[in-house]
Formats: C-alpha cells, structure tokens, sequence
C-alpha cells in the first residue's frame, strides 16, 4: 500500500523508521535469549564458569543468534509480518510450561521438554504444520502448537509422577 500511493522518498523514511524501530525489541530478544543460554544451558554443563566466561558465552551465543535470525529472514519468502508472527510464536511456546509449573504440582522437567520439542515440531515442521493447517484451518499455527506443547506436558508430566510416586521409605530417607 505504501509503496503504491506515497513517493519514494516517503517510503524509505517509512521502512528506515520501521528497521530503528525494530532495533529495539530485536536487540533486547538477542540479549535475553543470550543470557539465558549463558546461565541455563552453559552453566549446569560447566558449573565452575567464571563470571567473564558466562559473559563471553552469552557474547558468542548472542552473535550466534543473531546469525540465525538474520539467516531466516533472507531466506524466507514469507512477509515482515508472518515472520514477526512466527518469532512470537516460538516464544509463546515457553508458556505451557511456565503456567503449568505454576499451577500444576505434578508438573516435571521431563513434561516441560517434552512439551517444548513437540510444539517446535509442530510450528516448524513442513509434514506437522500442513496437518495441523489442515486439522484446524481457521486456527494460528503458533496456537495449535502451543495447544500440543500444553497437552504433551500434561501426559509426560502425569506418567512421569505415576511412575515416581514417593513410598513411605522415600520419605523417611528424606526427612520428610
């Protein structure tokens, strides 16, 4: 629409005020997702990480991540739009768990992976979105999948505490 009805001088202030705009968020996404794979997936493998090292990780993890994300964008054909979509998508699949380990006691670590690894599959897989698009065609794909996550976290977390039940002995080892 812009491009159509406005000059070419006033669709570039528009896209350059667009790409300022969108540094903000973009560059805050890429330092928290740094520092969370700094601290939650490097840490637990290496516990005795300086405070220095943690921030090189996070440094390198960041331009890791930007690649990626810079990769994804020029290779897909899909809009600005569909894109932000996706990315917001991706990020909402970290919800299922974070509530249900809130709410749900029984909720387990297990369940919330678990949960993770099929709702990616189902945002990302081109077989897992063309049924899901298919199964529920009215629906936004990052919903249907953040609806699987969910209930693939309920099922694990539930068989995984059936198949743990603390005994009278556990309890009495434990102090409890």
């Amino acid at each position: 629409f812009v491009v159509d009805q406005y000059p070419p001088w006033a669709v570039g202030l528009l896209a350059g005020t667009v790409c300022l705009l969108a540094l903000v968020p973009g560059s805050l996404l890429l330092l928290t997702a740094a520092s969370i794979f700094g601290r939650n997936v490097a840490l637990p493998f290496k516990p005795d990480l300086s405070d220095s090292a943690q921030v090189w990780i996070a440094r390198a993890a960041m331009v890791a991540f930007a690649a990626v994300a810079v990769w994804l964008t020029l290779t897909s054909n899909e809009s600005l739009v569909a894109i932000g979509l996706s990315a917001y998508a991706t990020i909402g699949m970290l919800a299922p768990g974070v509530f249900l380990g809130f709410l749900w006691q029984r909720t387990r670590a297990i369940g919330v992976l678990a949960g993770l690894v099929a709702g990616y599959c189902v945002l990302l897989l081109p077989a897992a979105k063309s049924l899901a698009a298919a199964a529920l065609p009215t629906w936004d794909k990052g919903l249907v999948a953040m609806g699987v996550n969910a209930l693939v976290v309920v099922v694990v977390s539930f068989v995984s505490s059936a198949i743990h039940r603390p005994t009278l002995s556990d309890t009495a080892h434990s102090g409890t």
